[in-house]
């Protein structure tokens, strides 16, 4: 892939432009952490899915974003272990 190629995915309209992955929002993003939020889930699209990390573990997941939310990990820490109650 060139760095001046444009590809965007017809499930959840990311874009990647080269090897870089903006959100349907425009903000950058990472391959991983949409694969933890989409595209590893049930609304990942399945074969449609354009993400090449589609399938491989790691990066942010919905589970994740619970936590800091609720308090359990601090921003920044989403992916590490919770704070010890």
């Amino acid at each position: 892939m060139s760095s001046s190629s444009i590809r965007r995915c017809q499930v959840c309209q990311a874009c990647w432009i080269g090897p870089q992955l903006f959100w349907s929002t425009g903000q950058r993003g990472s391959n991983l952490d949409l694969a933890g939020l989409v595209c590893n889930t049930g609304y990942g699209g399945g074969l449609r899915c354009a993400n090449p990390a589609k399938g491989h573990p790691g990066g942010d997941t919905w589970e994740q974003r619970e936590a800091w939310i609720r308090g359990t990990t601090l921003p920044g820490d989403v992916g590490r272990e919770p704070l010890a109650a």
